[in-house]
């Protein structure tokens, strides 16, 4: 090859250059977030490298949750390995709890195992909306005791709603939880 050929050859790899080497960047919006969260997916990185990578360039947590969960990533290994990885945990819960169509009792499993406390995991899903009742059926399946169940309710001062809810409620751990959309406005996403 001569100087000019190597030269053509550059500049048209720059010119044609894959969006995954510019990688995740702090001021990235949501929707550009999910877009690199897809491109990686698409060619086979896999879900911790991906919360890795942007992590560590600074990414917003609630947009990096958002991206992966609506790429259909595991909801428990995303809060596992958000948390695990020093993520902020109320947002990384939060944020998935306010996400419909995810599984409360994976997001309070994971979010355990990535060693949040269970008084904290209880207070997160009851302040982003979920039924006193279902946290607390969904949270002892989950192998957090009554004692702490109760402590916890009582202490956010909420009406408990479990005397009417564990007659008519069939929600478990393996059903999923409707909640209020996440709500996406200049880029930056947030639990509605």
């Amino acid at each position: 090859m001569n100087i000019k050929q190597i030269i053509t050859t550059a500049l048209l790899m720059l010119l044609f250059v894959s969006p995954l080497s510019y990688g995740f960047q702090s001021e990235m919006k949501f929707t550009e977030i999910e877009k690199e969260v897809s491109s990686r997916l698409a060619q086979g990185e896999d879900v911790e490298q991906i919360i890795n990578n942007a992590l560590n360039s600074g990414v917003q947590v609630v947009n990096l949750t958002m991206a992966l969960l609506v790429a259909g990533q595991d909801e428990g290994q995303v809060v596992r390995t958000m948390i695990g990885r020093g993520a902020n945990h109320k947002a990384v819960i939060s944020t998935a709890m306010g996400m419909a169509g995810t599984n409360l009792g994976s997001i309070i499993s994971a979010a355990i195992e990535a060693g949040v406390k269970p008084e904290s995991v209880i207070t997160i899903a009851i302040e982003t909306g979920v039924s006193p009742a279902v946290v607390r059926k969904v949270a002892a399946e989950n192998g957090v005791s009554e004692t702490v169940i109760s402590a916890t309710v009582s202490e956010l001062n909420v009406e408990d709603d479990t005397q009417e809810e564990t007659t008519t409620d069939d929600t478990t751990s393996e059903e999923t939880l409707d909640t209020t959309p996440v709500t996406i406005s200049d880029g930056t996403a947030s639990p509605s």
